[in-house]
């Protein structure tokens, strides 16, 4: 059996299907309706506004819970105060996305509060569909490095580049967004720099002293409260002036990070960014794989802010340094 692996994915947006899983069923009444929708080659930002001009109100109104891709079929959910809806516009045509269902809800729609997103995913030319199947295997038992994908950074690395600028105090002529957007790369960067390390140093697997960690729940356990017995993982740095901090040897281990990158903790205040803590690896749930010749439709759920992306460059790849 051949341990080289190719395929070739995303030739067409129906080959590239994800769906959101919201952290909570919605609640059945209140002032908010919900719309669910169904969009393929427009991003959410454009449909935001598509809804914002046929219901003649701000695009500050409509809710939802997370950007999806353009090249790629979504099914995602967003929100609009019910007051504002008309029914024609329910039924109504739009360029690149249909509304499919609705339902009512107590609350606006908030950025993150989804559990995780559900991937259908085709991938063609597959060259061992045994070789396919096997790392597959191991993934969901082991798990995959957790790295943001390199789209973040932007086409040569730019947006951390004008990112770091704005950390020094340069003066970048953007808006507020891209502002954020910058800085956010630049936290993004750091932490797959900082996961590429701990795998060149062979810490991927292990707890280190000082770790913090993450339980299957999501809460933080310190390295020294942790069991052997539990399934923790460690988690890295989303660089911020108020990210909670490890301590011994993991502290260390982040803090030498931060001086490669010549990014201090501090620098983020003035755009109030707070910082975070990411698990390092994450496993795919629900996994299932459907094998037809050369093509192999492959389906899996995984948590908020993992990429499928990177989960399929790790899998025919395995290369951590080109996430970084």
């Amino acid at each position: 059996m051949s341990d080289i692996l190719s395929f070739t994915f995303k030739e067409r947006p129906e080959d590239f299907v994800v769906e959101e899983v919201p952290e909570e069923p919605f609640c059945g009444y209140g002032e908010h309706l919900v719309l669910k929708i169904r969009k393929t080659g427009v991003s959410t930002l454009d449909v935001v506004s598509a809804l914002a001009n046929k219901l003649g109100i701000s695009q500050k109104l409509i809710g939802y819970l997370g950007l999806k891709d353009k090249e790629a079929v979504a099914v995602q959910f967003l929100s609009v105060p019910q007051r504002f809806i008309k029914e024609e516009v329910l039924k109504g045509n739009f360029q690149g996305f249909e509304i499919t269902e609705t339902y009512r809800h107590n609350r606006k729609l908030r950025v993150g509060t989804l559990k995780g997103n559900r991937f259908r995913i085709v991938l063609k030319d597959v060259s061992s569909p045994e070789t396919l199947m096997k790392r597959f295997k191991e993934i969901e038992e082991k798990g995959f490095p957790n790295f943001y994908d390199v789209q973040r950074f932007g086409e040569k690395r730019r947006n951390v580049d004008m990112g770091l600028k704005l950390l020094k105090g340069e003066k970048v002529n953007v808006s507020p967004y891209l502002k954020r957007l910058y800085v956010s790369a630049v936290s993004s960067w750091i932490f797959n720099r900082y996961l590429l390390k701990r795998i060149k140093l062979g810490l991927y697997d292990t707890v280190i002293e000082g770790d913090l960690l993450v339980d299957e729940y999501g809460f933080w356990v310190p390295e020294k409260y942790s069991s052997s017995e539990e399934k923790l993982i460690p988690t890295g740095p989303i660089a911020g002036y108020k990210m909670p901090l490890p301590s011994g040897k993991a502290l260390e281990l982040e803090t030498q990070v931060l001086k490669e990158c010549n990014v201090s903790l501090e620098m983020f205040k003035p755009f109030r960014a707070k910082g975070s803590r990411r698990p390092i690896k994450v496993y795919p749930q629900a996994l299932s794989i459907e094998v037809k010749g050369k093509k192999s439709i492959v389906s899996f759920f995984l948590p908020k802010g993992s990429y499928a992306t990177t989960l399929l460059r790790w899998l025919k790849d395995r290369d951590a340094t080109s996430f970084c």
